[in-house]
This record gives C-alpha cells, structure tokens and sequence, in this order.
C-alpha cells in the first residue's frame, strides 16, 4: 500500500480546528506518516489561509489532501522533516494527526492556537 492510497486516513470532525485528518492505521515512532504534495504552487498575494500553506525558500505551496487537513498542536505526533511528516509518537488508529506549525520556515503570519493542551503556546507565529 501506498499512502497516497487514502487507505491511511479520514477526513473528521476536529476538537482543535473545524476538520482533521485521523489515522485509519498505526505508526510508530519514526516511521514516514505523510509525503506533501508540492503540485500546487500560489504566489504570497495570493495566500487567504497561512495555516494550510509551506514555505521552502523562495516559493510557497498550498497543502490539499491529505496534508491540508493536519491542524497544528502544541503537543504534536509528528514533525516536519524535509517534506514528510515523520511520527514522533506512536499514532493509534483514530488519533488526529497533529503538527506544530510553528516550527515550519516563517510564512510571516500569526494564528491563535486552539490545542488546549495545558502547555499550549496561545499565539502561533507562522
């Protein structure tokens, strides 16, 4: 199986932000949870949503499924590496999966973090 498949993942109802993206499977810590998607190129003017936008160097891409659908947490299980998303804990079938957007190259941008975890940043520079 592919990941790409969608047989990995499900588009749900979030307690964090509007719709999340939860595991249908496991992963273990480290393995790769997600590979983006780098087809869809924007233009910063162009940018309406920074919580669904990457930066890397000069260029800035829009995220669609299923990477679009990751919210940002303070306490998250997996971590952008390169252009995957690599499980920092283990992920069980139905956990959301959850990133921090703060640790992303600067988009220039702040958005309020919704996370609720007791060590949650409250103000999250993109």
């Amino acid at each position: 199986m592919k990941i790409e498949d969608n047989e990995f993942f499900e588009i749900k109802k979030s307690n964090i932000s509007g719709f999340g993206l939860f595991s249908k499977v496991c992963f273990e810590i480290g393995d790769v949870v997600l590979k983006w998607n780098l087809n869809n190129e924007i233009k910063k003017e162009d940018i309406k949503d920074f919580s669904k936008i990457t930066k890397i160097g000069e260029k800035y891409y829009e995220f669609c499924f299923p990477e679009g659908f990751v919210n940002h947490s303070c306490i998250p299980n997996v971590k952008n590496i390169g252009t995957n998303e690599i499980a920092i804990k283990k992920i069980n079938i139905g956990d959301e999966i959850l990133t921090d957007y703060s640790c992303d190259e600067s988009l220039g941008g702040e958005m309020i973090c919704n996370c609720q975890s007791k060590n949650c940043k409250k103000i999250i520079n993109l």
